[in-house]
C-alpha cells in the first residue's frame, strides 16, 4: 500500500488582513470591484455568483519533471462558482495547482457591520497513486479552505474545520457537498473577501505514479447583514 494524505478543509472567517490560504491575500482587485454593504435591520442578503458573478477568479500551477519523471498540472476558477485544480507525475515528478474563486466587500459605514454568511458547496476530489511493491511512496494531496478575511487588518476571527481524511490508500474518490454558516462582525470602512480556496499536489516516486484532483461543481455564498448593534452610553 501506498501512503496518501488528504486534507479538505474548510477554515472559515478571518476577517482581518492579508495572507493565509493558497494566497487569496495576493489576488489583486480593483478598488472599485469591491461591493458596498452596510449594517442594516431587515436588509436585503447578497448572493454570489448572482447576475454579475464572482469578483476572485484566479488560478495557478507549477510542474517540476525531475531528472527522468514527468508532470503535468491545471487550474481554472470561473465567476459562475465553477473551479477545478488537477496534478499529475511520474517517475520523481511533481506539480501543483491551485484555485481561488471569491467575493470582495466592503463596508462602507463608519460603525460595525455584523454578518451572516452562508456557503453552499458542491464539491469532487479524487487520488490515484501506483508504485511497485516495496517501493518508496507515492504521494497526492489535496487541501480545500473557505476564508472570510478583513483586507486590512489580518485578525484571524473564526476557524473550522470542513472535513479531513488520511490513510494508507491506492485510490480515493469522492463527492461531497457542504454548507456552511457564520456570524461575523466586521469592522469600519473595512474590505474584506470571502474566499473558496482549493490545491493539488501530486509527487511521484522514482518508479511510481501519482494523481490529484479538486473539482467545484457549484459554489454560492449569501451575505446578509444585520442591524448594528446599539451604542453604549
Amino acid at each position: 500500500m501506498k501512503k496518501i494524505l488528504m486534507a479538505v478543509l474548510a477554515s472559515i472567517l478571518t476577517l482581518a488582513g492579508c495572507g493565509g490560504g493558497f494566497g487569496a491575500g495576493q489576488v489583486a482587485v480593483s478598488p472599485e470591484s469591491y461591493q458596498p454593504i452596510r449594517a442594516q435591520a431587515d436588509g436585503p442578503a447578497v448572493t454570489f455568483p448572482g447576475t454579475a458573478g464572482f469578483t476572485i477568479h484566479d488560478k495557478n500551477s507549477q510542474q517540476s519533471p525531475g531528472q527522468n519523471g514527468t508532470a503535468g498540472s491545471s487550474a481554472d476558477a470561473r465567476p459562475d462558482g465553477t473551479a477545478f485544480a488537477t496534478a499529475s507525475s511520474t517517475s520523481g515528478g511533481s506539480a501543483s495547482a491551485s484555485f481561488v474563486l471569491g467575493a470582495a466587500l466592503h463596508n462602507d459605514a463608519n460603525g460595525p457591520l455584523p454578518v451572516a454568511v452562508t456557503c453552499d458547496i458542491e464539491y469532487e476530489y479524487a487520488i490515484q497513486t501506483t508504485a511497485p511493491s516495496g517501493g518508496v511512496a507515492t504521494s497526492g494531496k489535496i487541501a480545500f479552505v473557505v476564508e472570510a478575511r478583513d483586507q486590512d487588518s489580518g485578525k484571524l476571527l473564526f476557524q473550522h474545520p470542513l472535513a479531513s481524511l488520511s490513510g494508507y490508500e491506492d485510490n480515493v474518490k469522492r463527492s461531497d457537498q457542504q454548507r456552511l454558516q457564520f456570524a461575523a462582525t466586521v469592522s469600519p470602512l473595512a474590505r474584506w473577501r470571502i474566499v473558496l480556496q482549493g490545491k493539488a499536489d501530486a509527487q511521484s516516486s522514482q518508479e511510481g505514479k501519482a494523481q490529484a484532483e479538486i473539482r467545484v461543481t457549484r459554489c454560492q455564498m449569501t451575505v446578509k447583514p444585520l442591524a448594528a448593534p446599539a451604542s453604549q452610553p
